[in-house]
């Protein structure tokens, strides 16, 4: 990936900046399709795509560039792991150079690999990156980018896809403002409200059971899941009585 020309930078910005209601579209989306859109302009990568938190404490994929990224956060979604996963769940930008030999995923190795396999991803994958986007300074998703081959990704290219980011972030907030009637702003809302529970119930198993941040966010998710109750009000019980749904008192 080489260096940003300011030009293009400038002109980027400028273009996401344009409001899209004067061409009939719905804000929201359309302002979040632009984002993914100039990523994938900007810089030299394969495609991009955005994930936002939903009401369960999870990721939905929102908009994506091409095929290829979409079968990318499908993968993440069923398998509830990849580098976009740990984005989100650790607050933290999270890299691979080869996804296919990377070993802290190997459901979502597996379902990519069927995904190409079945051309429901219409391009190679090698290496992934996903980056934290915030929301009022809560973790509300994670944008993600890909290249078609195996790569190093240098610490100028990371933090790069990190200040773009934080453009990201701008105009989610600009979007959300505007459409604060929508069922994605009303579902942003919502994860932002629960967020801190959930962190503080993912902090708990952490020390109970001695388990690392992600495998914790993932007992807590299948506890949800399991007792079909939101992941918030799992995490609360959990910080008053010391256990999870369905464990012994």
């Amino acid at each position: 990936m080489s260096a940003i020309d300011a030009d293009t930078l400038a002109r980027t910005l400028r273009d996401l900046g344009e409001d899209p209601r004067a061409a009939g579209e719905d804000l929201l989306n359309a302002s979040l399709q632009r984002v993914v859109d100039a990523c994938a302009g900007l810089f030299d990568i394969a495609g991009c795509g955005l994930m936002l938190a939903d009401e369960d404490g999870g990721l939905r994929y929102v908009v994506a560039t091409d095929d290829t990224s979409w079968a990318i956060e499908e993968a993440q979604l069923t398998t509830g792991e990849g580098p976009c996963v740990d984005s989100f769940e650790q607050g933290t930008t999270t890299t691979t150079g080869d996804v296919a030999a990377d070993q802290r995923w190997p459901r979502f190795g597996a379902a990519l690999a069927r995904a190409v396999e079945a051309r429901t991803a219409t391009g190679p994958i090698g290496g992934l990156l996903g980056t934290p986007l915030r929301l009022h300074g809560t973790v509300v998703g994670s944008l993600d980018v890909h290249h078609s081959a195996p790569m190093g990704w240098t610490g100028e290219q990371v933090r790069a896809l990190e200040r773009f980011g934080r453009v990201a972030e701008t105009i989610l907030a600009v979007g959300v403002q505007a459409h604060q009637a929508g069922r994605l702003a009303a579902q942003l809302d919502y994860a932002i409200g629960h967020r801190a529970p959930i962190e503080r119930g993912v902090g708990y198993l952490m020390a109970r059971d001695g388990l690392d941040q992600r495998d914790a966010f993932a007992a807590l998710r299948r506890a949800a899941r399991s007792s079909r109750r939101p992941i918030a009000d799992v995490a609360r019980g959990l910080t008053l009585t010391g256990r999870l749904p369905g464990e012994p008192s």
